[in-house]
């Protein structure tokens, strides 16, 4: 009954979207909500991986087990779902159904397969070894670790490879291109496709594996010919996943990272860490549960947490082009004991501002409420020295300060 499972995959049944799922390390996969917290459903076993389901058809779902092994349940049993993927498979092992057309399904070994109908698994290779040329390292046989498939246009597909490699198609089954140059050299932890343009793709990365503890997260706007790093004021850790926000011309980004997940409604300029209750925990995989509107994120020790996607817009990081008349200086910087905070806000019935100082890790350190309307000061003599960031209410642009 305690919540600490360690989760690879989260998921979100369109059918029944009160309910959520998860693939378990070494506890299969399993579905419930919060109602029912005592109570989940073991669906599958093996260490338990992605899930999916049929919109629109509910006696028809996916579940995963270990290095690609999918099954399918349809007309009451489970059945293996993998036939004719052939090649080296990640433990991980991405798939999806298409955007376009849930009756087909897209996975990726050292190749993307494709599968046309669920009546049955007949899967066929429509890329090359996008593993090849290797980028870097792996500990495992080459294989891909992530793929998307454009909202846009079901031609339009994306993957990551284990190696460092991405490519993309507009042409499904052929034109396949290396577009790995300009990237950083690790694991690709994510690739997303945009909602607004089918030339625009998004990338994560991490290399911790080779003691890189860097944040990246990349954006290109020409199908892959440049990349720029979009992770702006992030911690510096590895990022695991990204979700582009459908609704919001792909201003709206959340990220699940080494310390939990964090959002930006600026395209990647600032971000803001999501909720105050996570606690600071790997966050492997995210999903928007669309007809709740919450996000769900699948943690590494912590089982699955939702949030609502109303307050990551609203509050988190907020949307309000009138709140950002609340302005603000702060000095010294670097700073000992004290910081001195000149702000002012317009609105004459707002009496008192909420702040944050959070550190560079992203864990909370200090919040509390700045009362004159002018003028204030934060005694911060009882931080250890580093690097922090200063959040006032109604500002989306923090303020990084450095302790003495």
């Amino acid at each position: 009954d305690i919540p600490t499972n360690q989760v690879y995959r989260v998921a979100y049944n369109p059918n029944n979207p009160q309910l959520y799922y998860g693939g378990l390390q070494d506890n299969g996969s399993t579905g419930g909500n919060r109602s029912s917290i005592s109570t989940w459903e073991r669906i599958f076993g093996g260490d338990g991986f992605q899930m999916d389901f049929k919109p629109g058809d509910p006696n028809i779902y996916y579940a995963e087990y270990q290095n690609g092994n999918i099954w399918q349940y349809a007309k009451g049993s489970w059945d293996a779902f993998s036939n004719g993927i052939k090649g080296s498979k990640n433990w991980d092992f991405p798939y999806m159904l298409s955007r376009h057309n849930p009756s087909k399904m897209l996975a990726g070994s050292n190749r993307v397969y494709a599968n046309p109908s669920d009546t049955g698994a007949h899967f066929v290779a429509i890329s090359p070894d996008l593993t090849v040329p290797a980028r870097y390292p792996s500990r495992s046989g080459p294989s891909i670790t992530s793929l998307d498939e454009s909202p846009l246009d079901d031609r339009v597909i994306i993957a990551g490879t284990i190696n460092g490699n991405v490519w993309r198609t507009y042409n499904y089954d052929q034109g396949w291109e290396d577009v790995s140059s300009g990237l950083p050299v690790a694991y690709i932890s994510s690739v997303k496709c945009s909602y607004v343009n089918s030339t625009h793709f998004y990338v994560t990365l991490s290399g911790h594996r080779g003691n890189d503890f860097n944040a990246y997260v990349y954006k290109t706007t020409d199908g892959g010919k440049s990349w720029n790093s979009i992770h702006g004021d992030l911690p510096r850790l590895p990022v695991y996943d990204i979700l582009v926000y459908p609704h919001r011309n792909d201003s709206v980004l959340i990220a699940g990272n080494h310390l939990g997940v964090y959002a930006t409604t600026d395209g990647g300029q600032h971000w803001r860490r999501v909720g105050d209750d996570m606690p600071f925990i790997e966050v492997f995989d995210l999903a928007i549960n669309e007809k709740q509107n919450t996000l769900a994120a699948a943690t590494y020790g912590k089982s699955i947490m939702s949030f609502p996607i109303g307050n990551i817009l609203r509050t988190v990081v907020s949307t309000d082009p009138s709140e950002e008349s609340v302005s603000f200086t702060a000095f010294p910087n670097p700073a000992s004991d004290k910081l001195h905070i000149s702000h002012s806000w317009p609105n004459s019935k707002q009496e008192a501002l909420q702040f944050q100082i959070i550190r560079q890790d992203g864990r909370q350190m200090m919040k509390g409420i700045l009362e004159n309307r002018t003028g204030s000061t934060i005694v911060i003599d009882h931080l250890q020295p580093g690097s922090y960031y200063l959040f006032l209410e109604g500002r989306k642009q923090a303020f990084r300060f450095a302790k003495l």
